[in-house]
């Protein structure tokens, strides 16, 4: 059952649902096809080009949380191939300032992004982003609604990776991918 492979993080506020029904079983059992080779180049990704945004909603305290790749307008192809296999995120072209974004919803993250990093053992390599991935399972794992009740310090998820040494980072098998 799928389920027990690939849960989701935390609880689906019915809002963010918009009318729509959580994933089933089912609907996720593509993901579980995804080659680990893509998915260790889509991280890498995210870890250089992309950032975990948690962010305090327009003129309310709600929290909005969203994965943000963000490349030059020549790498549209990519980011629509990565959408294509990943069925999930949306797009945004800003051709004044030469930029598409391929964009994840907190409900995708939920659902799909974080359950796979967990399900293949992947994790972030650079300083900032285990700090947002960490930030957001925080905020996903707890009832929290409200911006301004995230407290400063957040405790270190389970599978939340520090610092590793150069040598620990070679012997990483996603680290070649």
């Amino acid at each position: 059952m799928c389920s027990s492979l690939l849960p989701t993080v935390g609880v689906i506020s019915c809002s963010a649902l918009r009318g729509q029904l959580p994933r089933t079983d089912a609907d996720k059992a593509y993901a579980l096809n995804i080659s680990y080779s893509f998915l260790c180049m889509f991280i890498g990704l995210i870890d250089g080009d992309g950032y975990i945004a948690i962010i305090k909603a327009h003129q309310r305290d709600n929290i909005t949380i969203r994965l943000v790749l963000s490349l030059e307008q020549k790498e549209l192809p990519m980011l629509e191939y990565l959408q294509s296999v990943l069925k999930i995120g949306s797009i945004t072209q800003y051709p004044k300032i030469n930029k598409v974004k391929f964009i994840i919803n907190r409900t995708d993250l939920q659902e799909i992004v974080f359950p796979l990093m967990n399900h293949h053992h992947l994790f972030f390599l650079t300083l900032t982003r285990p700090l947002q991935y960490n930030k957001a399972i925080y905020v996903l794992t707890q009832p929290i609604s409200q911006f301004s009740k995230i407290p400063e310090v957040i405790p270190v998820a389970p599978g939340v990776v520090a610092e590793l040494t150069a040598s620990e980072y070679l012997l990483l098998d996603f680290f070649n991918h």
